[in-house]
């Protein structure tokens, strides 16, 4: 690893790499061989994003999740990591995982495509999630779905503001319809709608006339089949101006990440 001498200000050197790490998180390992300083500062910056499980595939993000549970400390695992992706695992990986999700303090952001599991929901409790994408029913239980007061009073929901439901909508079932106006600080809200002519527009609009508080609801639809600005106007079928069908661009889970996503596409054209 080189020692150079910087030739910047600490603080704009540091920004400069910090910049460059998060516009393209593959240039990461790459930089952290430039000097021992910039290693200091980049390396929490490989493991922002992991993801955890067996899909498709051994990407970038699985390889620093890997090496971040089996290698990096508590202290350091709270301090970096900020958002997760939890794919589908074996059940004895995802009872190792849930034993160290709670050391992941830091964690706001997450998305759950893995099986149910008694101890899912009391770890998630835990951590200060602001963006969460997951099956509702799944997530929840059976049994606390169908007391929504109860379900919205859970810890999961106390900072919530960006929700992605993974169940096909095309009705919004009662006990849903029930829980989403409920929950404290939710401003936008995704419901997963493969179909625009599959829309029941009375569901929709009465769960819209029910959420004061929410800004944007995107119907979401299909990764390969969305148009290339990515986003279209439902004002035909619902007049609601905060209602937005938009496409995923990069992946399933770009709802729970900071990048420029469906979220960022659906407020600039409710603007």
């Amino acid at each position: 690893m080189a020692t150079q001498t910087a030739r910047l200000p600490p603080e704009l050197e540091r920004d400069i790499f910090e910049r460059a790490a998060r516009l393209n998180q593959h240039c990461i390992p790459r930089l952290l061989r430039v000097a021992r300083r910039v290693f200091e500062w980049i390396e929490p910056l490989l493991y922002r994003k992991i993801s955890l499980g067996l899909a498709d595939g051994e990407d970038f993000e699985k390889r620093a999740g890997r090496v971040a549970l089996s290698s990096k400390s508590q202290v350091y695992l709270a301090r970096s990591v900020r958002q997760v992706v939890l794919d589908y695992m074996p059940e004895k990986a995802i009872h190792e995982v849930l034993q160290k999700l709670p050391w992941l303090t830091g964690v706001t952001h997450i998305s759950l495509y893995c099986q149910s599991h008694p101890d899912m929901l009391p770890v998630l409790a835990q951590l200060p999630i602001r963006r969460l994408g997951c099956h509702l029913r799944r997530t929840l239980g059976p049994q606390l779905l169908q007391e929504p007061r109860s379900a919205a009073a859970h810890p999961l929901f106390r900072a919530l503001t960006h929700l992605c439901v993974h169940e096909v909508c095309s009705v919004i079932q009662p006990q849903v319809a029930e829980l989403l106006p409920l929950l404290p600080v939710l401003t936008h809200l995704a419901l997963f709608l493969p179909q625009r002519e599959s829309i029941v527009p009375r569901s929709w609009e009465l769960l819209l006339e029910r959420c004061l508080r929410l800004e944007v609801l995107v119907a979401l639809g299909i990764l390969e089949e969305g148009p290339a600005c990515g986003a279209e106007d439902m004002g035909g079928i619902i007049k609601d101006p905060r209602l937005v069908r938009c496409f995923p661009s990069v992946a399933w889970n770009e709802g729970t990440s900071d990048e420029p996503n469906y979220w960022t596409v659906a407020e600039d054209f409710i603007s």
